[in-house]
């Protein structure tokens, strides 16, 4: 029997469309790119970022994250402190140091409250927190509670003036006090100068004796005006806006010579907690408010660098005032219904919310809290609905929006907003990435998007959709619950990840990976193998990426439905985990539950990850004839004694039929002293062969060799023909070949029935 033999097709990534090449894959599951572009490899899992030890106590309270909860990862003075923040069930911001994993300390899992009020839970369409680094700080907002700027430690403080500056109270001089003589030489002395009047003082200077003091004194019967505006200066250097007016007046009466006086604040407002020093300002005299009132301007009398002072007495003459107090304009309260964050061209950036959904507004420029009154953009005024999102991307700031995406840049000074795309938008706001060397990803209602270019020297910003291979996939997302997707990229793994939730559901329970490598897609899902059960591995709430390059999670929380109980129980915890070669699904915890608290009790590594790749379906250059397929022959590199499972499909059928396991060793050495020394025991249920057991520092160390794998199909008469590989172990896979027997003859007609009449 003379048989065909495909040519040597290199395992490809997913494309699930109708016209996918012969290399390609159907699906491959729990599985990526070995770092060298050679073949598939399976060799990722999961484990828990903190973990107890020997150190740890076993009634340690430990806190677990709510299932809704996004994690975000913060670098500080050059990586010597990571934060890994996340909200706990009650709605409390947490932290955990990311570089310290592994400290001897007896407190388990080295988490930190920051100190907030409790937050709001998001719903299925609220994108929850937003995290923005700029300077030393971090900014958190979510567009319901108060905005807060986050110092590291457990140092937090209010995010911009939300509320108003209150006007310093003031009092003024009493000029009637100086009415009257002090004979001098009496024995004792007399005086027939009043008492000072009730909520006046009476603090004066010869005005040609001492170059101080406020007031026009040359003429009796003068009135002098000033008014009194304060400001709060922030941990940030940015300005409050100015109070409203506080206004005191005098007129002169010096019989007994030409005065100044002084004026008296009474109460200094104190500013909100992060407020490092205050600033004074005056009018200069505005006389009688009439004729006098040439100069308006405000000054700056004095900065008190505290926010503790409640009283100053200002002497400061009006010829010494000569710093003018900035705008009215300059400064403004903002609103804590803004839900986006960015920190670009040295502003801060804020935008979309309730009340403010089309709203972008900016500060000045290294002033992060300070946003002047006319320092917005309002993109109501074109199509596109409220805005998603706003991300930096070299020299321009992309506008996200439901169904548009406008761009920010900077021109001759000012920034302008024109629109890049009228029917491309998103609501998977989390799911914005700055992917090295390719641009920027997101996800949209049933495809992934890429910025790529920019405007320096002359270039363009162009927008691409990349996921046509995985189209398939995609119409599974559940849009209205679009928000709770997450991405993240990881240079270490050189992979962009992305959760989302699918088939109406609002909890992400899927995911797509895009490999840099090659530039091809699969898939991270939770997958059983026949005969295997266990909780899903992959309900993933947010994923973020530390320092290292490495993956970090929050699952949903999976708990018995008798929750919360008395006794012990295994929980599958909403803390983070880490993407890891451990090759284990979901970590495992047992938890006591006493006293509304939870105990933690012991942890357990979670089962063996399940993975496969598929192959496209392969009509061998022409489906209308038939075929039988005889083998299949994989290339692989070898992993000891671990073995893979071929199925095989026919027809487009989704019934797989089992071909067998092949163990990943060279053929010819199965078996054999030859053969690489084992790194456990030979399992009870194999053939028993003399085997020698891997020791460390005796045994030598086999290396990893190409090898190939055949599997005897056998098949019937065909037009199509799909095979899979799975298993639990380790396994890469690096190309295949089919061997078949074509037919002579082409499809057989199906004869037409006679048709039904009603």
């Amino acid at each position: 029997m003379k048989t065909n033999t495909t040519p040597e097709r290199i395992a490809g990534g997913v494309d699930q469309r109708w016209s996918a090449k012969e290399e390609t894959a159907t699906a491959i599951v729990n599985m990526r790119v070995d770092d060298t572009g050679f073949g598939w490899v399976n060799d990722r899992g999961w484990e828990l970022a903190l973990k107890p030890n020997a150190n740890h106590t076993l009634a340690a309270q430990t806190e677990i994250a709510n299932n809704k909860s996004r994690i975000y990862v913060w670098e500080r003075h050059r990586g010597s402190e990571v934060y890994s923040i996340f909200k706990t069930q009650d709605g409390e911001l947490k932290y955990y140091h990311a570089n310290t994993y592994g400290m001897a300390s007896a407190v388990f899992p080295h988490t930190h409250p920051l100190n907030t009020t409790p937050r709001s839970m998001p719903k299925s369409d609220d994108p929850d927190e937003q995290y923005t680094p700029f300077g030393r700080f971090l900014t958190i907002i979510n567009g319901k509670d108060e905005m807060i700027k986050f110092w590291g430690r457990e140092k937090v403080m209010p995010f911009g003036f939300t509320s108003p500056t209150p006007p310093p109270t003031l009092v003024g001089p009493d000029p009637e006090y100086f009415v009257g003589q002090c004979d001098e030489q009496a024995d004792p002395p007399t005086s027939t100068y009043p008492s000072v009047r009730e909520g006046l003082i009476a603090v004066s200077f010869p005005s040609q004796e001492v170059p101080a003091g406020l007031g026009l004194h040359i003429t009796d019967d003068k009135t002098n005006n000033y008014r009194y505006r304060i400001s709060f200066i922030s941990d940030t250097g940015s300005e409050s806006p100015l109070s409203t007016d506080a206004q005191v007046a005098w007129t002169n009466n010096t019989p007994s010579g030409n005065r100044t006086y002084a004026v008296f604040i009474d109460t200094l407002p104190i500013g909100p907690p992060g407020t490092v020093a205050r600033r004074i300002y005056r009018t200069k005299s505005l006389g009688d408010l009439r004729n006098d009132a040439k100069d308006q301007e405000f000054y700056l009398i004095t900065q008190i660098n505290d926010n503790c002072t409640l009283n100053y007495l200002d002497v400061v003459p009006d010829d010494l005032l000569t710093i003018v107090a900035p705008s009215t304009f300059a400064s403004t309260v903002i609103s804590t219904s803004y839900r986006y964050s960015a920190n670009w061209n040295n502003r801060m950036w804020l935008a979309g919310g309730q009340g403010t959904d089309t709203r972008i507004i900016y500060s000045e420029a290294g002033l992060p809290e300070q946003f002047g009154e006319f320092s917005y953009f309002d993109v109501g005024n074109r199509a596109g609905g409220a805005i998603t999102q706003i991300f930096p991307y070299y020299d321009n700031l992309i506008v996200f929006r439901e169904k548009a995406i406008d761009v920010i840049r900077e021109s001759g000074g000012s920034f302008v907003c024109t629109r890049l795309s009228n029917d491309v938008g998103t609501t998977a706001s989390n799911t914005v990435t700055n992917v090295e060397g390719l641009g920027l990803f997101f996800l949209s209602y049933d495809s992934v998007y890429l910025f790529s270019g920019g405007t320096l020297g002359g270039s363009q910003i162009t927008l691409n959709r990349i996921s046509d291979q995985i189209d398939t996939e995609l119409k599974r997302i559940s849009k209205s619950s679009l928000a709770k997707a997450s991405a993240a990229y990881s240079h270490k793994e050189k992979e962009w990840w992305c959760y989302y939730p699918v088939d109406g559901n609002t909890n992400n329970s899927r995911s797509i990976v895009f490999h840099t490598v090659g530039g091809v897609w699969s898939f991270r899902n939770s997958l059983y193998l026949q005969g295997q059960t266990g909780p899903s591995y992959h309900d993933i709430n947010d994923i973020a990426t530390l320092p290292d390059g490495s993956f970090v999670a929050v699952a949903n929380n999976q708990i018995v439905p008798n929750f919360p109980v008395l006794n012990t129980t295994t929980v599958y915890p909403g803390m983070p985990i880490v993407w890891s070669g451990k090759r284990r699904g979901m970590p495992s915890t047992a938890y006591t539950f006493v006293e509304q608290q939870f105990f933690i009790a012991a942890s357990n590594e979670g089962p063996k990850v399940a993975s496969e790749w598929v192959s496209s379906w392969e009509n061998f250059g022409d489906d209308s004839r038939k075929k039988r397929i005889v083998s299949v022959e994989v290339e692989v590199l070898t992993s000891g004694h671990n073995e893979i499972i071929l199925s095989s499909a026919t027809d487009y059928r989704s019934d797989f039929t089992p071909a067998g396991g092949r163990p990943m060793v060279v053929a010819e050495q199965y078996g054999t002293t030859l053969e690489d020394a084992l790194y456990d025991s030979i399992p009870a249920n194999k053939d028993q062969f003399d085997k020698a057991i891997f020791t460390v520092n005796q045994t030598p160390w086999g290396q990893q060799r190409v090898s190939r794998i055949r599997w005897d199909v056998n098949t019937g008469l065909i037009s199509w023909y799909q095979f899979k590989l799975a298993s639990l172990d380790l396994f890469q896979v690096v190309s295949y070949q089919i061997e078949f027997v074509s037919g002579e003859r082409r499809t057989i007609n199906v004869r037409a029935g006679q048709r039904k009449t009603p």
